[in-house]
Parts: structure tokens; sequence; C-alpha cells
């Protein structure tokens, strides 16, 4: 005898409901019988046993495709099984047999008789099917297991159940699958993606991996003049991942780095290549790094120019700012600090301190200005810069967690105002944040 699914699936879904509701409304008072489908690997040659699960629901949600798994059968039911050859478009027929022999998938019964006692929990009466390994290479097959309910219960078209056997011969095919995260707020966050093997690895297989940039783009540094700029996104990761004996999965790492930039999220991809006893089924997976929400100001500051400074001249000023870093980031972690005064130099200008030497220099972005927007950040600190000299006198120090910058202004310059900006970049050379710290008039 065959069975058609799910050709029939439906039809036979609607006349159940229909004939419980409009003909037989003492049946809702009785259980429906529900068996669970079951994916398994075929396995090697030799038998193995499988069970599938029987449970029960109120005819109400008989066409339901989700179930109430924590009921018990409300009375004693009695049920009888049996193997039926599966048909139909969506289902390749495993091959039944009466025991385990070349070509056979699995053993048919008929009439094996169930009982499941008053309270039995969903679950606990399972029916085995026994299925028989084989070392062919072959599609996924299927087989039927039906339900006929002799008492204390209603079957449906649910009381039949799918088995599916899936290959497990020759080579693997391996997949990566994409993955998303977000940007760490410092330092850097571990990218991990996940291989999956269709089946275990019978022999050691191998694959190479790298990494391809998208709007991501690979940590990397250049050398401009007697600078080193360096930026990006990720560190760059290439090789060869050996997948053992036995192996399902396998995971490859990507460092990503933080920038604290308000920007795009951003993208890039992770290919593998060259499979040795294995095949890809999917080679390529995107990684999505989603931005940070940054507040629009970061830290604290407190800005005043003091009276003539004693330099470089009597007529000149001092300007004080006082900086407390935002939660996570601490003053003493900081390799440079950027100074904007607006009106003071070009528009493109701004002074940069160094921690290493406690230096100051003049510098000049090499791809434009923050513009009228004090708050805009910048997506990378490439800058031009030049000793300054004439800052000799300008002083950085830490206090109680603060950063304190004492600098001198030049005497000839003398606008109206100044509005100070303030930028940290952190040891790749990303710039961490560009904000308005506050203005002051001379």
């Amino acid at each position: 005898m065959s069975i058609s699914l799910p050709g029939a699936l439906w039809a036979r879904r609607l006349l159940a409901a229909l004939a419980g509701a409009l003909l037989l409304p003492a049946a809702w008072a009785q259980q429906h019988i529900v068996i669970e489908n079951l994916a398994t690997l075929e396995g090697p040659a030799g038998e193995r046993v499988i069970e599938l699960p029987i449970g029960y629901t109120d005819g109400i949600a008989a066409g339901a495709v989700d179930f109430d798994r924590t009921a018990r059968a409300r009375q004693t039911i009695r049920l009888r099984a049996r193997t039926i050859v599966a048909e139909g478009a969506d289902f390749a027929p495993a091959t039944a047999g009466s025991s385990c022999t070349a070509g056979v998938d699995y053993i048919a019964f008929a009439g094996r008789d169930i009982t499941i006692p008053q309270g039995t929990p969903w679950g606990a009466v399972k029916v085995p099917v026994t299925v028989c390994g084989d070392a062919r290479v072959e599609a996924t097959e299927h087989l039927f297991v039906a339900l006929e309910c002799l008492s204390g219960a209603l079957c449906t078209e649910r009381s039949v159940g799918i088995v599916t056997l899936r290959n497990d011969d020759g080579p693997p095919a391996v997949s990566v699958g994409d993955i998303s995260l977000s940007e760490p707020s410092s330092g850097t966050r571990e990218a991990t993606f996940t291989l999956r093997l269709s089946h275990p690895a019978p022999v050691e297989a191998s694959l190479r991996y790298q990494t391809e940039d998208g709007s991501a783009v690979a940590f990397a540094c250049r050398t401009t003049g007697t600078l080193v700029l360096c930026s990006g996104d990720y560190h760059a990761r290439s090789g060869t991942l050996t997948l053992p004996v036995g192996a399902t999965e396998a995971t490859i790492t990507v460092r990503v780095l933080a920038d604290r930039v308000r920007e795009e999220d951003e993208r890039f991809r992770l290919r593998l290549s060259a499979p040795v006893n294995a095949t890809l089924s999917r080679a390529l997976a995107l990684a999505t790094v989603r931005d940070l929400t940054l507040e629009p100001l970061v830290g604290s500051f407190l800005l005043s120019a003091d009276g003539p400074s004693p330099a470089p001249s009597p007529q000149a000023r001092t300007l004080n700012l006082e900086w407390a870093p935002p939660a996570g980031l601490s003053a003493s972690s900081l390799r440079t600090l950027d100074l904007r005064l607006q009106g003071l130099g070009g528009g493109g200008e701004f002074l940069r301190w160094h921690r290493d030497g406690n230096r100051w220099a003049a510098c000049r972005h090499s791809h434009g200005t923050p513009g009228a927007d004090s708050t805009r950040r910048l997506t990378r600190l490439d800058a031009v810069c030049r000793p300054a000299p004439e800052l000799a006198a300008a002083r950085v120090r830490q206090a109680d967690g603060r950063l304190l910058v004492t600098l001198p202004l030049p005497a000839a310059a003398k606008p109206a105002g100044y509005a100070v900006d303030i930028g940290t970049a952190d040891d790749f050379g990303n710039e961490t944040a560009l904000v308005h710290a506050g203005e002051f008039t001379p």
C-alpha cells in the first residue's frame, strides 16, 4: 500500500476539520494522535533503530503546526503502526525489506500494536523503526510511518510521520553561513563564521579560506612622507582549515576593530575554496558589522581662557581644557589628542598631541575638513603633519582620571572667538570621536 504526501495532506486535513466541526461534535472530547517527523543520517553498514515520538492534541488544534508538548493522554489509547512506501514529487522512496541486506534502506513492518496508558506524557511512547546503513552515494530518501487509532483517540493526517534518510557516504558538502555582529566599543571583537558539513567527514578533509573587502576594509598601513598611517575595519585572514575525521562543523574567526565612528553598517566576506575530500555547497558568506550608536558628545569638557600668558608673549592668551573621558575609555589609554581651534590657521588645520615624547604637531586632514557641523565624525584619521616647535610651552597632564591641556594661543590670532573641538585616536590611527568641546571669547 502506498500514500502520497503532501498532495492529499491539506485535503484530508480540511475534510477532517469539517467532519469534526459539523458532523461529529462529540469528537472534540477525544484527543487526536500526532506522530513527529524525524530526519537522520542513514549511517554506515549495519542496522540501527530510530524512534518517532507520539503525541496528542485536541481536535480543534489538529491542523496546527506547533503543539502543546506538555499534553498527556486523557484516557488509555490503543494504536496500530505500519510502514508505508513514500510517494510524491517531494519524496524519494527508501527501499523496504525484511532484513538489512544489500539495497535495503529499512525493515518494513505492519500490524504493530501500541498501547498508551492514561496520563502518559507527550513523546514518552515512540514508534521504533530499523534503518539499514550502506556505503552507497545516493539521494536523500523517505519512508512513512502511519498510525491507526483502535480506541481512545482519533487519527488524522498528522498521524502519519515522515522519516528522512540523509546520505552520509562520499565527501561531505561544506557550507558557511552569513553572520552579523555589533562593532566593538573598544579594542577588537571576534566575528565567528560557522562551517557545517552535510555529514561527518569519513576521512580527514581540508579547504582554503580568505577574507575579502566589501564596504569594510582590512587593516593596513601606508607611508606618507615621514608618517606611517594605519586604518581598517578588520584584520584580514587566509589559510587552510583542516577537518578531522568525524567533524560535522568548524569555525573561522576574524578580528573586527573598534573605531567609534558614526557610520553606515559595513560588510566584508569570507570565501572558501580548494576543498580536499569535501565539496562546497555554499562557499561565500557575508559579515555585517553594525555601527554603534554614540551620543553626539563624548565625555565632558571644561573650557576657559586665562589672562595674559607668560609665553610666548605678554599679549598671548592661554587655553585651558579639561576632558573627562566617557565610560569605557580611559585618558591613560589615549595615544593622540586633537584640538581644532576655529580661527587658528586654515579651516582644515588642527593640533595633534602625541603621547610618545609628549610632543605637538600641526596637521591637516588629507581628505577634507569637518565643515560647519562640529559634531561630524571623520571616517579616517588620515592627516599630514609637521612638527610644531611654537607649541613647546603647551602641556598635557592627567589628574584624577581627567586629561588637562594648557595651550598658549598665538598673539597674532585675534578672532572674535574660538570654537574648540576635541578628537581622539586609537592605536590603529582610526578617529574615535570629533566633538564640540566649547567656545570662548578672548
